[in-house]
């Protein structure tokens, strides 16, 4: 399994032609014809923080910022880090440990944003009848191996006195283990949102531990590469003023907003009320104080080099790749500076 999955994550690290990234029906939006700049591609997938790009490009907020954006749907997020990993889209949402592999390979990714971190939208969950994580012994469990479900469960499984070793791991995709487990296939499963909501609405299981426990585990952001933020950074930081334009419609506007995305979603809204509570959105404030240095959890330096450590000691790096290159705040510093002397108009 383990040499399997190596040679998958080469074949997204390093793939040339790409299969199967055909966006769904309206999941691409192209805004600020006026402009005559470059066409900017952002690619996103099923992440409850993420379909805010489609409420700011539905609302022309690109536009308002003179600057010309495509977003393009993925229905499957490791193709959206294929099309990223292979030149074909410019920018991407990801978790921040998926820019791990592709700097250790020197492809020079860029973070120049955290969109939110997950505070309850990654979970596990069992079958009604195990109690605690400690029932789960010797049971079987479904996690996307070297992922952050994976790391997730460790650190659940090191809270509760437990290592791998106790319980029975099956490798599958988040809406696989999702759907396994509402088959009743399986005793556990960690998975994410919104295939963690479907199996709890499924009343076939319930909630054992959440990434609610471990904020700033799991951090969602925006990614470029070295080169592309070198030779566009103006139009990047229009999207970052766009990025948090958004967020303030979205606040002034919060029924229309959530009824938009929640049809993005192809989710009720109500249910997707219930998604966008697992995670925290990432203010400027808050991004300026995660770009800071630091050890633990809540720095962007310290999450990172524990991610590595935990890729490298798995096998799926050679090392730990340095942050600092990886890491760039100082175009957020720029918009934090506009928006304070500026502030927003948005409504």
């Amino acid at each position: 399994m383990k040499k399997w999955f190596l040679l998958l994550l080469s074949a997204l690290m390093f793939a040339i032609v790409i299969g199967g990234c055909a966006p769904k029906k309206n999941s691409e939006q192209e805004t600020g014809k006026k402009d005559e700049g470059k066409t900017i591609t952002i690619g996103y997938s099923a992440w409850p923080g993420w379909y805010v790009w489609s409420l700011i490009s539905e609302k022309g907020i690109f536009e308002k910022n003179g600057v010309n954006v495509k977003l393009v749907y993925f229905p499957v997020y490791s193709d959206s880090l294929q099309a990223f990993n292979s030149g074909k889209i410019d920018m991407v949402c990801a978790n921040l440990n998926d820019s791990l592999p592709p700097a250790n390979h020197g492809l020079k990714p860029k973070v120049v944003l955290v969109t939110d971190i997950s505070a309850g939208a990654d979970a596990l969950i069992a079958k009604p009848e195990f109690k605690s994580v400690k029932d789960l012994k010797g049971k079987s469990i479904a996690l996307e191996i070297g992922t952050l479900s994976h790391l997730l469960f460790l650190n659940i499984l090191e809270r509760n006195g437990m290592s791998e070793s106790d319980v029975k791991v099956f490798n599958m995709a988040a809406q696989d283990a999702g759907s396994g487990f509402i088959a009743g296939s399986l005793d556990a499963a960690v998975t994410w949102e919104p295939f963690l909501n479907q199996a709890v609405q499924s009343q076939k299981g319930h909630i054992l531990a959440s990434s609610k426990e471990t904020p700033g585990l799991i951090v969602e952001d925006l990614m470029t590469s070295s080169d592309f933020l070198d030779s566009h950074r103006d139009e990047i930081k229009k999207i970052l003023t766009a990025w948090y334009d958004g967020i303030d419609y979205w606040k002034n506007n919060p029924d229309e907003s959530l009824t938009f995305m929640a049809k993005q979603a192809e989710t009720p809204v109500d249910e997707y009320k219930v998604l966008v509570n697992g995670i925290k959105l990432y203010s400027i404030e808050d991004n300026l104080k995660a770009f800071q240095e630091g050890e633990g959890w809540d720095s962007l330096y310290g999450s990172g080099k524990m991610m590595g450590d935990f890729l490298m000691k798995k096998g799926y790096l050679d090392k730990v790749p340095d942050m600092k290159p990886i890491l760039d705040v100082s175009l957020l510093e720029d918009v934090a500076k506009t928006r304070n002397s500026e502030g927003s108009t948005v409504k």
